[in-house]
């Protein structure tokens, strides 16, 4: 891997800062890739990082990530679209990981509104021995 010197400085700024990291190896096309808690950091070439931010974290951590990356002398930091994992540990990127987000809260609703409703019925319908 040619990128050794700018794999050392990423993997130094995400441990200065105590990201989570979860796995990292190299990827296809000579790329290596930083599997964060919240964030995929990929060195796409030997001066250029891809960042790409869970959908669900705050636009306000999303740019103090950013800029902690920028601390890193020599580099750009592109940000691409947003991404999340699975239930079983894959990442979905782009409007399919908003649409699964958004599929999840209105599934959750639903079962809320059940359980709700399951509670209603046996406070009304269920008759309690008497004390």
């Amino acid at each position: 891997m040619k990128h050794n010197n700018t794999i050392q400085m990423v993997n130094d700024k995400l441990n200065e800062y105590g990201f989570t990291v979860f796995n990292h190896h190299e990827a296809e096309d000579d790329q290596y890739v930083f599997y964060c808690e919240d964030m995929i950091v990929c060195i796409i070439e030997e001066h250029e990082l891809a960042v790409s931010f869970q959908a669900t974290t705050r636009p306000d951590s999303a740019a103090i990530n950013t800029l902690i990356l920028k601390e890193i002398p020599g580099l750009d930091v592109n940000i691409m679209e947003s991404f999340i994992y699975t239930d079983k540990n894959e990442v979905v990127a782009g409007d399919k990981a908003f649409d699964l987000i958004n599929s999840s809260i209105k599934s959750q609703a639903v079962n809320e509104y059940k359980e709700q409703q399951t509670y209603k019925y046996l406070l009304d319908n269920v008759k309690c021995f008497d004390c």
